[in-house]
């Protein structure tokens, strides 16, 4: 493991979204593909293995450890719930807010299962008409992982406020048993159709069950919240294809690192970076036995062992500050980089620390009060002013107008921006691990 990172710590920018090669240039993916796109196996080799920065990596190294810490965390410390959830034992009495919502009948089971149906045969025809080459037993594959993951995910969720990702698994099991196709267009559809279902359905599963604790609370009846949330996902997949179909047309530049267009795509190009490692080159190619990052596996067995001392800890001294740390969270924290950067969790934290910690303790009245009204206030104004500065400045003349102000240009004066990699690239590539 330290050895890889080395490698990306010195070579290359820390914070970056695209691979690189070992001259130190941005992986040409061209150079391992043949005339029919497909992938192109003696070129590969011939060219150079895919090198990750070092915000690559170290996100990698704490997911592969998540994707088994956050399971053994769930069996630890709520192992005892969900055997009470199974056999549907009542351990303590109803609260207030349990007698009062019991007013308003629940949404029938039959009304869930005729939902899956449905949009899983959507799923199902989606993945077959068009040409995704994605056959149906991987999808169901994709949709069982957010089954396994919901619970662990939901009770951390509902915990500490942080949903876990499933962008590790749901990229290696797709890419380990990728079908050989016609070309690198079917395999990046393939493991990104995977990926997305997978994902999405956790992410929107979880933000399912907030919205109906949600509603819990504020006394929505459950049929209603339930109406909401289906009507307002039909939509939404509806409008965003349309407003992304319409954006494309309009500034099809958007995307191009190349352009001066105030519009960027960081997240497209971290899906890019994945469709490269997890599909075109592959899982087997970039962490199997003898690949430089296949250290990076043993920390999945390290996941299965980071809970327990704390919990150990724990049992023994219930009344120690050791009960406020949650593994799971620890290792979950990075999963927003990229294309997150230092400034993104600096300013989250100083943030944080200020109304979560300052405020609350010196002045709880006032933070009991105005905190999340505030918090709301300030999400509100953000999207205001995005959609905004769209309006005004980013969509007139094709994007072409510009503000020079420290703010627009401050972060191309940095290291990163400049790829400025720690130590030179020796002639002939970055020296190769001894075997």
């Amino acid at each position: 493991m330290g050895y890889s990172l080395a490698w990306s710590l010195a070579y290359f920018p820390i914070s970056a979204n695209e691979p690189y090669d070992l001259f130190g240039n941005v992986y040409n993916i061209t150079r391992v593909l043949t005339k029919e796109d497909r992938f192109d196996l003696d070129a590969y080799n011939a060219y150079s293995p895919l090198y990750l920065p070092a915000t690559y990596a170290m996100t990698y190294l704490l997911a592969f450890a998540l994707s088994t810490c956050v399971i053994i965390h769930t069996l630890l410390y709520h192992g005892q719930s969900l055997i009470n959830g199974v056999k549907r034992m009542k351990v303590e009495s109803d609260d207030i807010h349990a007698k009062l919502m019991r007013n308003y009948p629940e949404v029938p089971d039959w009304w869930y299962m005729s939902a899956f149906v449905f949009f899983f045969c959507m799923a199902v025809i989606a993945v077959e008409v068009w040409s995704t080459k994605v056959p149906v037993y991987a999808l169901v594959l994709a949709l069982l992982l957010p089954v396994i993951y919901i619970l662990p995910s939901g009770f951390i969720y509902a915990m500490t406020g942080q949903g876990i990702t499933l962008n590790i698994l749901a990229q290696i099991i797709p890419g380990t048993l990728l079908p050989v196709f016609a070309s690198v267009f079917h395999t990046s559809v393939y493991s990104q159709v995977f990926k997305a279902y997978s994902v999405q359905t956790l992410s929107e599963a979880t933000s399912f069950v907030q919205d109906l604790k949600l509603g819990h609370y504020i006394k929505v009846p459950p049929r209603a919240t339930f109406l909401v949330q289906l009507v307002a996902t039909i939509l939404a997949a509806f409008i965003q294809v349309g407003v992304k179909t319409w954006i494309f047309a309009h500034v099809p530049d958007i995307c191009d690192p190349n352009q001066k267009s105030q519009l960027t795509c960081p997240h497209n190009q971290v899906f890019f970076t994945a469709s490269a490692v997890w599909g075109l080159i592959g899982p087997s190619r970039q962490f199997g036995v003898g690949s430089i990052y296949h250290p990076h596996l043993y920390a999945m067995v390290i996941g299965v062992f980071l809970p327990l001392p704390f919990w150990l800890w724990q049992r023994r001294y219930p009344n120690s500050w050791i009960k406020y740390v949650s593994t799971p969270v620890i290792l979950n924290g990075v999963s927003g980089i990229p294309p997150a950067t230092g400034i993104n969790y600096s300013s989250w934290f100083a943030v944080g620390f200020i109304f979560q910690y300052l405020i609350r303790k010196r002045n709880f009245a006032w933070w009991s009060k105005f905190n999340y009204v505030l918090s709301a206030a300030l999400d509100s104004g953000t999207v205001i002013s995005l959609i905004f500065i769209f309006f005004t400045l980013q969509f007139p003349k094709n994007g072409s107008i510009t503000l020079n102000w420290w703010g627009n240009w401050v972060h191309e004066r940095t290291a990163d921006w400049n790829r400025v990699p720690f130590l030179k690239i020796p002639e002939g590539g970055i020296p190769q691990r001894s075997s």
